[in-house]
């Protein structure tokens, strides 16, 4: 059975995560004996991100390296494009994992109505204690860094975010109109069946579509000057929702307590010191090394949190009892004596 670990649902969507929703997406295009769990927890992750696909003893992370080990498995949903068709594929969504991926950081992380109102309190009803007041925080600063690219700043000590020069809002036109173009007047981008790209597609622009946000300016777009893209949008909705999706209760997932308390060497050397179980080689990037840079010194930041919280509050004390203290005094002083009396005794008998 294929196991899929994603992070959680939320406005009618199985997944609040890009990369996670265009997954789920292709999965329930090809195959029926697949479950989903809903752990917002990198942690279970090799590579400490999400998705990630448990299949036997094999864990494999990442859309193309998940998509890829799905096709050599025979669950392949582009079985039937050309070569042509296949390299265009790849092509463009490469290009909605980064441009069109970047249109929604900027909606999410840069809009503080956005973020402040709905983002940040999203990703901390889906964590633990105490990631939830971490993680958004790491989120929006990975946000931030992305996007200097495209002439993104922070002014000031507070961190504000401004695009000067309208560049993201000349990208978010520039995105539609190639995918709008791509797709023409077909159902699909190929054609009238899904493809894999249909899938990752309806990964990205779903979550610019249907999220409930203050400033909803992308679902405008989409609905008023895209309305093909808007009706993609909705054809791959009605068709993956006649695929129900299976579920595995999350209970039994590591948490930061539970792991830590029950087996401390055991956690540790999982969440810090782990090693790949069984993984496509593939070089880190810089953006995923700082990452898990980040997040380890957060899980010791929480770390001692903790036991400040706990320290502070009188929750656990160590107290060093007077009595021991005397009797410990006490016996010392009698042995001293002893060695006094003994050296006293043994001097004048040499004098004798």
């Amino acid at each position: 059975m294929l196991c899929l670990y994603v992070w959680g649902s939320r406005w009618g969507l199985p997944s609040i995560d890009p990369a996670c929703l265009s997954v789920i997406s292709y999965l329930q295009l090809v195959s029926e004996e697949w479950k989903v769990v809903e752990c917002s927890n990198p942690n279970v992750s090799p590579t400490g991100e999400l998705p990630v696909l448990r299949d036997g003893l094999n864990w494999i992370t990442g859309v193309h390296n998940i998509i890829s080990h799905l096709k050599k498995n025979g669950l392949n949903a582009d079985e039937n494009l050309t070569d042509k068709q296949k390299a265009d594929s790849l092509a463009f969504a490469s290009y909605l994992e980064e441009c069109v991926y970047d249109i929604l950081l900027f909606a999410w992380y840069v809009d503080s109505k956005n973020f402040i109102e709905v983002i940040r309190p999203l990703y901390a009803g889906l964590l633990s204690f105490p990631m939830q007041y971490f993680i958004p925080a790491q989120l929006r600063s990975s946000a931030r860094e992305r996007l200097e690219i495209h002439g993104i700043e922070s002014v000031g000590d507070t961190g504000i975010i401004i695009d000067k020069d309208k560049k993201m809002n000349k990208i978010v036109y520039e995105s539609y109109n190639v995918l709008q173009k791509k797709l023409g007047t077909n159902e699909f981008f190929f054609g009238d069946q899904p493809s894999s790209l249909d899938a990752i597609a309806y990964g990205y622009l779903a979550l610019h579509l249907y999220a409930e946000l203050p400033d909803s300016e992308l679902s405008t777009i989409l609905n008023t000057e895209y309305p093909r893209l808007a009706r993609f949008c909705e054809r791959m909705k009605d068709l993956l929702s006649s695929r129900p999706i299976s579920h595995l209760p999350s209970p039994d997932l590591p948490s930061f307590f539970s792991g830590l308390f029950t087996s401390p060497r055991t956690w540790f050397s999982r969440n810090i010191w782990r090693t790949n179980i069984e993984e496509i080689k593939r070089e880190k990037s810089e953006a995923q090394i700082k990452f898990e840079r980040t997040r380890n010194l957060s899980i010791f930041g929480a770390i001692c949190f903790v036991v400040a919280y706990v320290t502070w509050n009188g929750i656990i004390s160590i107290e060093f009892g007077d009595e021991d203290e005397e009797e410990y005094t006490g016996s010392k002083r009698e042995e001293i004596d002893e060695e006094v009396d003994y050296e006293e005794v043994d001097y004048e008998d040499s004098e004798t």
